[in-house]
């Protein structure tokens, strides 16, 4: 992480580096406002009315209906974020109208109006998906209150929508699907205390594959082979001689990263033979494809603690042991 951002004046204001006004959450929420299309459906023509009025003070697109079937047609036409109904319309249950948008469309925000509340409806449209309940007569005040607030749910939902699609950018690599070598580094501290608590040994395995480097951005790697690119069939190769719970990680180009839990040397052995024989196949293959391209796999591995006592020796072993099959 850099270094802490330090308070500017007396004022404690915090210093810009981009010399970029920073985007308020007003601003934000303004925004996604613009983007949430929402749905009024009452057959009350001064309710609906009402309601349009509100939502237009806070510039947020409406779509009306007084009927409960044009409302149905509209949420399968359009992917409204909000939906306003009242639970009693003249032709339609509006409570099937909720049922029906929440499968139509599981992230909508469906606010339920009724002018007959009971504990059960109220209860019943919680159940089936409501995000608000209101009875009329209600308060302007209310209404716009939980539309601003179901706005900044959808903000906060997306934000972390796209946070978790970055810790997965992060954590696979896009080109194979195995682990990044970010993320390989802390499944070993992780396993490495694992060991330490279980009293139980770990390997560390990598594997370069000689002959993959010169494939670099040319054409046969792209070409399909059993459907994939060579890279993704050594990815598979690798899937299929280890167990569920190894993990896989793509070290560097040509280089991957085996991590081994309760394995120890003999069982590394086991592993390594494998590789070589699905390498054997995967030549074959090659070979049936007109190419002169031959890969190879070199070893270099450490146990954890037998050869090593953390993680920087195991690793370090482990280059070591790379380098000694290389010469």
């Amino acid at each position: 992480m850099g270094e802490q951002t330090k308070n500017a004046g007396a004022s404690g204001s915090v210093h810009n580096p981009s010399n970029r006004p920073e985007i308020s959450k007003e601003t934000i929420i303004e925004f996604e406002k613009r983007n949430t299309k929402v749905l009024v459906a009452d057959d009350d023509d001064a309710i609906r009315s009402l309601i349009i009025e509100i939502l237009r003070e806070e510039q947020i697109p409406i779509t009306e209906c007084a009927s409960g079937h044009e409302a149905l047609d509209w949420i399968k036409r359009e992917d409204f974020g909000m939906i306003i109904t009242d639970i009693m319309l003249r032709d339609f249950d509006g409570m099937g109208l909720l049922k029906a948008s929440k499968v139509i469309n599981p992230d909508s925000d469906v606010i339920i109006i009724t002018g007959y509340p009971t504990v059960e409806t109220a209860v019943t449209a919680m159940r089936f998906g409501a995000a608000e309940y209101f009875t009329k007569p209600f308060a302007v005040e209310q209404l716009r209150k939980a539309v601003n607030r179901l706005v900044e749910k959808r903000i906060l939902e997306r934000k972390l929508k796209v946070e978790r699609h970055q810790m997965e950018i992060q954590r696979f690599d896009a080109e194979t699907g195995l682990f990044t070598n970010r993320y390989f580094h802390l499944l070993l501290s992780h396993e490495i205390t694992r060991s330490d608590r279980f009293k139980h040994p770990c390997s560390l395995l990598l594997a370069q594959i000689s002959g993959l480097k010169s494939l670099q951005g040319s054409e046969f790697n792209q070409a399909t082979l059993n459907g994939d690119s060579l890279m993704k069939n050594v990815s598979r190769l690798f899937r299929a001689c280890c167990r569920q719970i190894d993990f896989i990680a793509r070290y560097s180009y040509d280089e991957f990263a085996l991590i081994l839990p309760e394995t120890d040397d003999p069982g590394i052995t086991v592993v390594t033979g494998r590789i070589q024989d699905r390498i054997q196949s995967l030549n074959s293959e090659i070979s049936h494809r007109g190419s002169q391209l031959k890969l190879e796999p070199i070893f270099g591995w450490a146990s954890y603690p037998n050869s090593a006592t953390s993680k920087q020796l195991l690793l370090s072993r482990a280059n070591e042991s790379l380098l000694k099959s290389r010469a």
